[in-house]
């Protein structure tokens, strides 16, 4: 999407929807500017949380020096505590070494949590679910970008630990579901999200970064089947969820394409599927390729890089995994190689009918 000044911008979009249309220019300014303050000095604010997380690291290895650790009381209060003193910190600061600390803070309260309940012996469910519940109450209490994405990683987390204490592993393919249906959505649904509240706004970004990280995550855990047990698993039920999914978007993105008629678009429609199908036993490289294609059609860059790079990593990891025959892995590969065409062959197109626009 092309930069343009906000003014331009919205009187272009009043000349479109006439004269009903209104918003509030210095009100825009002002969000946009707010946002841009979240992206500035990067380098500063990587540093500044892996400062915060050594730091984090070190107050744990104080509170297990004290042997605090050895009260389960004390760990639950005091993550509890962490956890309540970021969220309502938060809202006041605006500083970015306090705003580290926070970070820190929040974190340190879920690990805290953890430990304190499993000192106390509770219910290893009973944890997964309290910490799944904790952070959905902290999306709908935060607008801080880490606080979300962490609290978005800390809820796919226990979900995951949930079908791994109960050794569910058929289940896995109910979590793949979510997720991957979770994160198709969100892509798709932009602009109606965006344009939907303040509060969804806010939080699109971070929710859509949790997901994306919590996406990949699963597909690690699919594809390394040996360190997860999940020999068991029928892999192709996870990859039947995200061959779906890729075929929604597929068609999304041919409906946005001009240019194509329509028996070429059941051709495309149709080949996809076919390449597809073979990857039936790698849900991790179909997964990748989910990621890309939703990336690259909404445009997010950051995404599309750590597409291109989980799909590198899992043809690799497949590759070298025991478990395939070498006829299963030239398959594989075979087909990694021929979605990689098509793909780039569909880019290209788009890209050139951005170009004449």
């Amino acid at each position: 999407m092309e930069n343009k000044p906000v003014e331009k911008l919205l009187t272009e979009i009043e000349s479109a929807e006439g004269e009903y249309f209104e918003a509030d220019a210095v009100e825009i300014q002002q969000e946009l500017a707010r946002r841009a303050s979240l992206y500035s000095g990067l380098g500063i604010k990587a540093l500044s949380i892996a400062g915060g997380a050594l730091a984090g690291v070190f107050f744990m290895a104080f509170l297990f020096s004290i042997g605090l650790n050895k009260s389960g009381t004390g760990m639950l209060v005091l993550g509890l505590a962490c956890i309540a003193a970021a969220l309502l910190l938060q809202r006041v600061i605006n500083s970015l070494i306090l705003d580290t600390a926070v970070i820190s803070a929040y974190a340190i309260g879920h690990i805290s949590l953890a430990a304190g309940l499993n000192h106390l012996h509770v219910d290893e469910n009973f944890t997964a679910l309290a910490l799944c519940a904790i952070s959905l109450a902290s999306i709908l209490l935060t607008e801080s970008f880490m606080l979300v994405f962490i609290a978005v990683l800390v809820f796919n987390g226990g979900l995951l630990a949930f079908v791994l204490i109960n050794d569910a592993h058929y289940f896995i393919f109910l979590l793949t579901a979510f997720v991957s249906i979770s994160f198709t959505w969100i892509h798709l649904a932009e602009s109606s999200i965006l344009s939907g509240n303040r509060k969804l706004n806010i939080l699109y970004n971070p929710v859509r970064a949790g997901l994306l990280f919590s996406f990949i995550g699963l597909l690690f855990v699919l594809a390394w089947r040996d360190f997860f047990v999940l020999h068991s698993t029928p892999m192709w039920i996870s990859s039947a969820i995200i061959i779906a999914a890729v075929m929604v978007v597929i068609q999304r993105i041919l409906k946005t394409t001009p240019g194509i008629s329509n028996k070429n678009y059941l051709l495309i429609y149709f080949f996809s599927f076919l390449l597809l199908l073979p990857c039936l036993f790698a849900p991790a490289i179909i997964g990748s390729v989910l990621i890309l294609l939703l990336c690259f059609h909404t445009g997010h860059r950051s995404g599309l890089i750590l597409a291109i790079m989980s799909f590198v990593f899992f043809v690799f990891l497949y590759y070298y995994d025991l478990g395939y025959t070498l006829l299963t892995k030239s398959a594989i590969l075979f087909v990694s190689g021929l979605l990689f065409l098509l793909a780039w062959l569909v880019f290209k197109k788009q890209i050139k009918n951005y170009e004449k626009e």
